[in-house]
């Protein structure tokens, strides 16, 4: 399963778009529809998503399925834990620093 970040919701249509992390800057935006929603679907621009990419023959050639907030059931985000990593490192760089 893939992870991104939703980009767009449009609420009246019932669908959304997200970019998928670790894709080119140039990366087409997926879309998916609120039906594919894993959990609570009141999630906002800009959360990260767990999601599988779908092949489906139309305007949008490829869409997600299964998408899952990161945060929904305890788990943490990609931006939490690199935020947590760093807080960590920095913590240890300074308790190095008190040591010598």
């Amino acid at each position: 399963m893939a992870t991104g970040i939703v980009k767009m919701i449009d609420n009246e249509r019932s669908y959304g778009l997200l970019f998928p992390l670790g894709a080119k800057q140039d990366a087409d935006l997926i879309l998916f529809h609120f039906s594919q929603i894993i959990g609570p679907k009141d999630f906002p621009i800009g959360a990260e998503v767990r999601f599988q990419k779908v092949r489906c023959q139309g305007e949008h050639p490829v869409q997600a399925a299964h998408v899952e907030l990161l945060e929904y059931g305890g788990r943490r985000t990609v931006a939490e834990a690199a935020k947590e990593d760093s807080l960590e490192a920095r913590r240890a760089r300074c308790a190095m620093k008190k040591v010598f």
